[in-house]
């Protein structure tokens, strides 16, 4: 979150977007799909997961090829994405920013 503006960035906004959409995916679409007998829920949920993590890495590249984070932070965040609810670390590492 800016302190001048009090909004969150577009970077900051996606790494919190990446983990809410993981936990969405399995805390309702895959007990959806399997107690429910559902699977399109799964089928909805996991390309917007998938949506999401691609948007925050071209969101990283592109802030790193602007050079408003240094590659070894774009990296960083790259990374933690790649771990479950690493997005917010990310989130929490831009805020301290």
């Amino acid at each position: 979150m800016s302190p001048q503006t009090g909004r969150v960035s577009p970077l900051g906004a996606r790494c919190l977007l990446e983990p809410v959409t993981l936990l969405i995916l399995l805390f309702l679409a895959v007990p959806l799909k399997h107690l429910a007998g559902w699977p399109s829920a799964v089928s909805v949920m996991g390309p917007v997961h998938g949506f999401a993590f691609l948007s925050l890495c071209w969101t990283v590249n592109h802030a790193v090829a602007s050079r408003d984070i240094p590659a070894r932070t774009g990296w960083r965040l790259v990374l933690a994405a790649c771990v479950p609810f690493g997005g917010v670390h990310g989130w929490i590492t831009l805020g301290a920013r």
